[in-house]
């Protein structure tokens, strides 16, 4: 092992297997034949995450093996090449090709859970809160997401990018808790519940005119005739909107779109 002249340590034949070690010769990395293309979006991705959390290698090094060919970590070296900042990587005798294939398959085959679990793991209370929301509700991931984010981001496209970048916010979780409680009333009243089903009453909870009783009301004496499972927001708008005013004075009527 010997010191560049930045002081940082570079590997010699000499490197120890297993010792995570920190450069800024990003050069000396090579890439293994066989493995995938770099993704120029995930380096973006990756130089924001960074810029905001800091540098990620120091606490999930980079791996490569004996000859410096890179096994995991490819995208987090440009990224941090392009930052002008220090790789922290760690060298690996023996392994090649197959572990990077093993790698990059487990890392496609992440939920939702995986990476709420990740970031909760290093301290996001925002991601923390999600997961408490889960263990107590359950559900899936686009439903929790938007019920427990800002009311702004129900139909943003970017509502998955943010929750695995660690952008995911969580304004008021107990008024979310609320929503999330009501939601499980209707769906143990309706014996059923769907992602669109579950967006459009989000927008219904939120309806200053809403009165929760009356909805659990009409679904007790009439959901089974009333409800069906719509694909579109519109359409499951509007069959809450008829149930929720069915055989009610016209007066009394409330519109939800």
């Amino acid at each position: 092992m010997k010191q560049d002249n930045q002081g940082t340590l570079v590997k010699t034949q000499s490197a120890e297997t297993g010792r995570t070690l920190v450069t800024t010769k990003y050069d000396q990395f090579r890439t293994i034949r066989g493995n995938r293309q770099l993704n120029q979006k995930h380096i973006r991705q990756l130089m924001l995450l960074m810029e905001a959390h800091g540098n990620l290698t120091q606490d999930f090094p980079v791996v490569v093996n004996e000859k410096l060919e890179v096994i995991d970590g490819q995208h987090r070296i440009e990224a941090l090449k392009r930052l002008h900042w220090p790789v922290h990587y760690r060298v690996q005798s023996g392994l090649g090709l197959g572990t990077v294939q093993d790698i990059n398959q487990a890392q496609r085959n992440w939920n939702y859970l995986d990476y709420a679990a990740s970031w909760a793991a290093r301290g996001n209370k925002h991601y923390q809160k999600f997961l408490a929301a889960f263990e107590e509700f359950g559900g899936g991931y686009r439903t929790l997401a938007i019920y427990l984010s800002d009311p702004g981001t129900v139909h943003a496209a970017h509502l998955r990018r943010d929750f695995l970048n660690g952008d995911f916010q969580v304004p008021d979780y107990e008024h979310s808790r609320e929503m999330l409680v009501k939601l499980e009333d209707v769906k143990e009243m309706a014996g059923f519940m769907t992602n669109r089903m579950a967006a459009a009453l989000y927008l219904v909870f939120r309806h200053p005119d809403y009165e929760h009783k009356r909805l659990l009301r009409k679904l007790e004496l009439y959901g089974g005739s009333q409800l069906r499972r719509y694909s579109s927001l519109i359409d499951n708008l509007r069959m809450l909107e008829d149930l929720y005013n069915h055989k009610q004075e016209e007066s009394s009527h409330v519109r939800f779109f």
